[in-house]
């Protein structure tokens, strides 16, 4: 077909439409012929005989042996346009599912695009629970640091007194109070500075001092520290209680028991321990006459942990 109308073909390739409105003309036009011919072709043996007579019948076999061509022609053209239309539709219907398939993908990676946004989100919750959870331990590891500085720094002073390297030579109330003043002027002690700490201290203190008895006369003790202590020790002791920013009331008896101990002898009470409790009782203190070692040593820690708590 290509080579017998190569000018079809061109004008084909060139104007579609055109091309189009010829074949269909030409179908039209050789399917008459086509017709014509099987009328011919069936026609009485009479009426061929009057075409050979005539000598028509030559001329017109030819013409129908072109149109029977022409009509193989045109059938080979359509196959050739169905193959094509096939090939079309295969092409199309491969680009199809190509979209289709990449139309899924597209959806797939949006899908996972959310699974994503969403577990970025989830991290970003685990990441925050982390960090609330670390700081947590943070803050409990610097607790228990804290806690362990502490309980170093009390074995640390009472190893120091049991040795005699400080606060020897003093009466053991006076010791008691030093030692309770330097295990509370620690910053991880009054970092910490909680009751269970301060119970330690009193429990610590307690088993150190267990040689006083477990009652007595306070003020018999008071009158026998101002009694025994040197004076010069007394007389520093004295500018150190009032260097106090804040004295409780066993602390202000004992920096009045022992002002009352260095006045001159004519001055002098008898009894500096009664007397201060007296002063201090008269000016609303709580103070009793008979105590245990056990309230006397409480009484010390509260004081001296509770003003530094305050200021802290």
């Amino acid at each position: 077909m290509n080579d017998s109308n190569p000018n079809l073909e061109t004008l084909t390739r060139r104007m579609p439409s055109v091309g189009e409105a010829m074949v269909i003309e030409l179908v039209n036009s050789v399917q008459v012929a086509e017709d014509i011919v099987r009328f011919r072709a069936g026609a009485r043996p009479v009426d061929r005989l009057l075409r050979k007579l005539f000598g028509d019948i030559d001329r017109q076999d030819a013409l129908d042996g072109a149109l029977s061509a022409a009509v193989r022609a045109l059938h080979e053209l359509a196959i050739d346009g169905e193959m094509g239309l096939a090939r079309t539709n295969r092409a199309v219907t491969t680009v199809a599912v190509a979209v289709e398939r990449l139309r899924n993908r597209v959806a797939a990676l949006e899908t996972r695009s959310e699974d994503v946004e969403r577990l970025d989100l989830r991290l970003d919750d685990i990441e925050a629970a982390l960090g609330k959870r670390l700081h947590n331990v943070s803050r409990v590891v610097n607790a228990l640091t804290l806690r362990v500085e502490a309980g170093e720094t009390i074995a640390h002073a009472l190893r120091a007194w049991k040795a005699g390297r400080t606060y020897s030579g003093l009466p053991w109330i006076l010791q008691v109070w030093l030692l309770v003043h330097e295990i509370f002027s620690s910053s991880a002690v009054l970092a910490v500075n909680d009751t269970d700490l301060r119970v330690r201290v009193v429990d610590e203190l307690d088993g150190a001092f267990a040689f006083v008895p477990a009652s007595f006369s306070i003020a018999d003790v008071l009158d026998a520290a101002s009694a025994s202590i040197v004076e010069t020790d007394a007389q520093f002791l004295i500018a150190f209680f009032q260097s106090q920013l804040a004295m409780g009331t066993f602390t202000t008896t004992l920096a009045l028991t022992l002002e009352l101990g260095t006045v001159t002898e004519l001055a002098r009470p008898p009894k500096p321990g009664w007397c201060a409790i007296e002063v201090v009782r008269g000016r609303g203190g709580k103070i009793d006459f008979w105590m245990e070692r056990l309230e006397l040593l409480t009484a010390f820690v509260n004081e001296l942990a509770l003003p530094r708590q305050e200021g802290a």
